[in-house]
This record gives structure tokens, C-alpha cells and sequence, in this order.
């Protein structure tokens, strides 16, 4: 019987301190979320309702990757009025706070058509390249980035 006792203790310690242990992790929580409210406007002022379907990706600079660690990015997808979210864990829950870089990525054809030439100039596929980048702080960020058509397109109403 004194031996059950002694599986029966070490049982309860192992059970309270595991749920110390869970406690304690939950207390913590992962880093702060900043919520990100956007949309995109072509350098003439209308909206980029064209892009739906379009990728947008946050990459974080404060937080890049390095040899001992991943970065942090956060992407969304762009809707038919040109608004987007972002989400790093999951759709829409924000992005880390400070600097990032934007990069906006066509759609991928999976159809066995012809792929549609991308309606903004690629250099916006990049990071490097995109000159796109936005600073968060901790709350809800408005965020509206402005791009330029693809020469190829033409603005609505025929002009170029």
C-alpha cells in the first residue's frame, strides 16, 4: 500500500506542476500582432480594383531572417475594391511591429491558358526592388500603398 501511495504522489506533483508548466506558457503569448487595415492606389489616385487575387507580403526588417533564425513575414490576399489584410500565424491576425518591406505578387495560373500579363510592372514582386515599405506600430495601421500601372495596361477610358 505505501508503494501506491508513492506512485499516487508522484502522480499529483506531475500533474500540478505540468499544469503550472501550461499556465505559465499560455501567460506568456507570442509576440504582439499589429492590425493592418490596407489597400492599394494606382499613382493617379484610383483604386487598384484590378488586382484581386494579388499577393501582398510583409517582411519584416526589425526581425529578419538570419543564420540562427527565420525572418518574420505576414501576406494577405488583394479583394475587388484593391483592400487587403495580413496575417503571420493566421489569415488577417497582423503583422510584428516595425519595419517592412512590401512585395505585391500576381496570382499563379494553374489553368492551362495563356497566363495574363501582370497588370503592375514586376518590380513590385520584390522586395528589393518594390521601393514599397511600411512602418507598424502596436494597434490598427491604416496602410495604403501606391503603384503604378504596367505600361503595357491601359487606365480606364483608353489612356495609357
Amino acid at each position: 500500500m505505501k508503494d501506491f501511495r508513492n506512485v499516487q504522489a508522484w502522480c499529483w506533483m506531475a500533474m500540478g506542476l505540468g499544469l503550472l508548466t501550461g499556465v505559465g506558457f499560455a501567460g506568456c503569448g507570442g509576440p504582439t500582432l499589429c492590425q493592418v487595415q490596407g489597400k492599394i492606389v494606382y499613382s493617379d489616385g484610383a483604386p487598384a480594383n484590378d488586382l484581386e487575387g494579388y499577393t501582398i507580403t510583409f517582411d519584416s526588417v526589425d526581425q529578419a531572417a538570419t543564420s540562427e533564425k527565420p525572418g518574420v513575414s505576414a501576406s494577405g490576399v488583394v479583394q475587388a475594391d484593391g483592400s487587403f489584410r495580413v496575417g503571420t500565424y493566421q489569415p488577417g491576425d497582423g503583422a510584428v511591429p516595425g519595419r517592412h518591406r512590401v512585395a505585391i505578387t500576381p496570382p499563379v495560373s494553374l489553368a492551362d491558358g495563356a497566363t495574363p500579363p501582370p497588370r503592375i510592372p514586376l518590380k513590385y514582386a520584390s522586395f528589393q526592388t518594390s521601393g514599397l515599405e511600411v512602418e507598424l506600430k502596436p494597434g490598427l495601421n491604416p496602410v495604403t500603398l501606391t503603384v503604378e500601372r504596367n505600361p503595357a495596361e491601359k487606365a480606364p477610358g483608353g489612356k495609357k
